[in-house]
């Protein structure tokens, strides 16, 4: 399946401007272990929730569903990784959007990403919106939390704003792993920073998670 079924964009829009530019925009990873969950960067489900409280009528998307309450929808969330998952029921998916499609991977966790590995991203940024595009990456360096890469090539030029949160997967000779979540994105160097998710549980529950409430 194409993986960039596995990716969706978490959005924030006032009602009266749903066909305009979103206010806030950014991705997300669909995956289904043991439980279906989003998996997308802390600092995106902050941000989110921040601007929903101060904007008055805002609604945040995730794909096509409609959120009134994101912070109710938080799963687990790590400021010491920067990662936080959001639930969704099994019946949700045909209002995430009409491809999408859970992860689900055969073996978890994975391995971590390592220098030389080229790394597939797909997400929304801001610059092609509506748009999902494909990135290509190679890594750079890499620790037991996170890794830096490099832009090989991309589907359709433009800045990386907006692939925050994003899925990235490493290309493998068959198949591709789930290995990681953008976290950073630097247009002027074509780098990318992503924290691995090998440390999540199958379930969607983060090492030192806190509870937004």
């Amino acid at each position: 399946m194409d993986p960039a079924y596995h990716s969706i964009a978490i959005s924030l829009s006032h009602p009266d401007e749903l066909c305009a530019q979103p206010l806030l925009c950014a991705s997300g990873g669909l995956m289904w272990i043991d439980e279906p969950f989003v998996v997308t960067a802390a600092h995106v489900v902050r941000g989110m929730i921040q601007e929903q409280g101060r904007r008055q009528g805002s609604q945040v998307w995730l794909g096509c569903l409609a959120l009134d309450d994101l912070s109710s929808r938080v799963l687990s969330l790590s400021e010491e990784h920067d990662l936080a998952t959001l639930w969704v029921r099994p019946n949700e998916l045909h209002l995430l959007g009409k491809k999408a499609a859970f992860f689900n991977p055969q073996l978890w966790p994975p391995q971590s990403a390592a220098p030389g590995d080229l790394i597939l991203v797909a997400g929304y940024p801001r610059d092609q919106w509506p748009a999902r595009i494909e990135f290509t990456f190679r890594v750079e360096s890499a620790t037991d939390r996170r890794f830096g890469a490099s832009l090989v090539c991309a589907a359709m030029p433009g800045r990386l704003a907006g692939l925050s949160g994003s899925p990235a997967f490493r290309i493998q000779r068959e198949s591709l792993e789930l290995v990681g979540i953008v976290v950073d994105a630097l247009f002027h160097n074509e780098v990318v920073r992503a924290q691995h998710i090998r440390h999540m549980d199958p379930c969607g529950i983060l090492p030192a998670g806190i509870d937004l409430a």
